[in-house]
């Protein structure tokens, strides 16, 4: 899960876990990059809550492919994120 500046991930890093592996997941978290709406203001959220729903649905996903252990990692405020 990305942080507050960065909502892209890096290709090197999904290609890392993907050669380890594992399936790799990227999140754009609702208001950041391609998942902004038109009329959102960017990066607006005032409460960390509202990234929940986005976090279920990204674990629905996972589930649903097949995931049995699923491990989150979050860059600078995507690791307050997952936390």
């Amino acid at each position: 899960v990305h942080g507050f500046n960065d909502y892209f991930f890096q290709e090197e890093m999904a290609e890392r876990f993907a050669a380890e592996g594992y399936r790799f997941y990227a999140v754009d978290l609702r208001k950041y990059g391609r998942s902004i709406l038109p009329n959102q203001k960017m990066n607006n959220v005032r409460s960390m809550d509202e990234y929940f729903a986005d976090l279920d649905t990204a674990l629905s996903i996972m589930r649903s492919e097949g995931c049995t252990r699923i491990l989150l990692s979050g860059h600078s405020t995507g690791g307050l994120t997952v936390s």
